[in-house]
């Protein structure tokens, strides 16, 4: 089971906001160009995208970090990344934040939390001849279950 319990941005002048995910699904409903692309690209950026942020308008000189709480077999895991690329963090949610972890070690921390079977992605990245992530992975997973039952 995953699920996104809550994401909470803090500004360069200490204030926070947080968005608490309700249980089931999250529907976000809004005008073209309100922001729920970008939405969507922020939490991709939380899973360890390589947009540089840093380069968009709305976060520079405003977001100094965010934090999202997920769980994951009902393990809680805070995910934090900052404004600046290399300052990552990856833990528990009842241990404080770590020492700090680049870019590179914060995606293999997350792809070992996803991708529980590793041989599993060696062989399709020997497949496919790719790097290929958890993100990847999962959606292997998915047409894997879907096409098992038989759906189109």
């Amino acid at each position: 089971m995953f699920r996104i319990n809550k994401l909470t941005m803090y500004s360069f002048d200490e204030k926070k906001y947080t968005y608490q995910f309700s249980s089931g699904l999250n529907y976000f409903k809004g005008k073209n160009s309100s922001g729920k692309t970008e939405f969507y690209k922020f939490l991709d950026f939380m899973f360890g995208s390589s947009e540089d942020i840093r380069k968009k308008p709305w976060y520079r000189d405003t977001l100094k970090k965010a934090s999202m709480e997920i769980q994951v077999d009902n393990i809680i895991y805070i995910l934090t990344r900052s404004y600046d690329p290399s300052q990552n963090y990856l833990s528990y949610a009842d241990e404080e934040e770590r020492e700090i972890i680049d870019q590179r070690e914060y995606r293999e921390k997350l792809n070992s939390i996803f991708a529980k079977d590793m041989e599993l992605l060696k062989n399709i990245r020997e497949f496919t001849e790719e790097e290929l992530t958890f993100r990847t992975f999962t959606m292997f997973n998915f047409f894997g279950r879907k096409a098992a039952r038989g759906d189109s």
